[in-house]
């Protein structure tokens, strides 16, 4: 039999910022080794504030965050919560450390 085990939770940080040429864009960390939301966005802030982060946004300011849990169901399931008692939406299951759409 086939066992496995649920990766620990983990924050999804988006960092929002505008290009020169006017449009929106969005750069997205996964945040590991954070307590809580605060610490995952000065985790995610310290990341973007590397050079070749900076050099990937054209040094566009960020103008934005969005934070959630990532979450996994024993199953395997991965999910994005808005709080700790949100049960989010399935995004996709892991099977044998691959990805497959929900």
């Amino acid at each position: 039999m086939h066992t496995t085990v649920a990766p620990q939770d983990r924050w999804f940080v988006g960092l929002r910022f505008s290009t020169s040429r006017g449009a929106v864009g969005r750069h997205y960390y996964v945040v590991g080794d954070a307590a809580d939301a605060e610490g995952a966005v000065r985790t995610a802030m310290r990341r973007a504030a590397e050079d070749y982060e900076c050099a990937a946004r054209d040094n566009a300011a960020i103008d934005g965050v969005e934070v959630r849990r990532l979450r996994w169901s024993p199953l395997g399931w991965a999910y994005l919560c808005t709080s700790d008692t949100d049960a989010g939406a399935p995004l996709c299951r892991i099977r044998g450390g691959e990805a497959a759409e929900a």
